[in-house]
């Protein structure tokens, strides 16, 4: 199964809201066709499909969808439920602002979220052409990710024979894990890097969607569902939540 995800349509847009499906559900699409009017944070444009195949439509019009989020074709959940686990699909807008997003969603709703039943999974700049763990972060002091979350995802990779790069910490920047790992909850965080082990096209002109690499978001996807599956499996009886972003 493959998906589409919503696409990065300017170098400042953090995501996009969805003014008219201009295919109908179900109907085959080729590849180049025009697919769906999105609204931008600069203008309304046409997304042309890069991909073949029929449309199976699980975002409405009017939704707005962070980008990167699956907007169609992304039915895995959906086909076959989950046991054991509730899923919370988050955005929580740039880590920029000290991650103000994360730990603001945290202050609002941590009583609803038990930190001895709920996983964090950070989902960041996936465009690269390495999917990646990220090991660690900080700036003044490096704090590691949760390590048997880290060893999950490396048994979900493994699962479904997707490369993982590993050994890599952050020490610039941030990712949403950081204000989970504070709070006192199990995060770990997918990421993905260009060959010389940075984000590619990060903060420049050329972050443009025919330089991302799909790939390497639908990879990440899969893994994700995996890690999911496998937590559902582990703590069925237990009624766990996991939380990613």
């Amino acid at each position: 199964m493959t998906e589409i995800v919503m696409p990065r349509l300017s170098d400042t847009m953090e995501e996009g809201t969805i003014l008219s499906w201009l295919v109908a559900d179900g109907e085959l699409v080729s590849r180049g066709q025009e697919l769906v009017e999105i609204e931008t944070d600069k203008a309304n444009m046409t997304y042309e499909s890069d991909q073949e195949g029929v449309l199976q439509r699980i975002a409405a019009e009017g939704d707005t969808l962070p980008v990167g989020a699956v907007i169609a074709l992304a039915q895995r959940l959906h086909d076959e439920p989950l046991s054991g686990a509730r899923v919370l699909l988050v955005s929580t807008g740039s880590e920029e602002s000290f991650s103000e997003g994360m730990s603001e969603f945290l202050a609002r709703h941590g009583d609803e979220l038990d930190p001895s039943r709920t996983e964090l999974l950070c989902l960041e700049c996936l465009g690269g052409a390495r999917l990646i763990v990220v090991e660690g972060e900080g700036m003044l002091r490096m704090r590691d990710h949760d390590a048997s979350l880290r060893d999950e995802l490396q048994a979900a990779a493994d699962e479904t024979r997707t490369p993982l790069w590993r050994g890599l910490r952050l020490g610039a920047g941030g990712t949403d894990a950081l204000p989970a790992l504070r709070a006192g909850y199990r995060a770990a965080c997918l990421a993905g890097c260009t060959e010389l082990k940075v984000p590619a096209n990060y903060h420049q002109p050329s972050d443009v969607p025919e330089n991302l690499c799909w790939q390497t978001i639908d990879a990440a996807t899969t893994v994700a569902v995996s890690l999911i599956r496998r937590i559902g499996a582990t703590h069925a009886s237990a009624s766990p939540i996991t939380f990613a972003r």
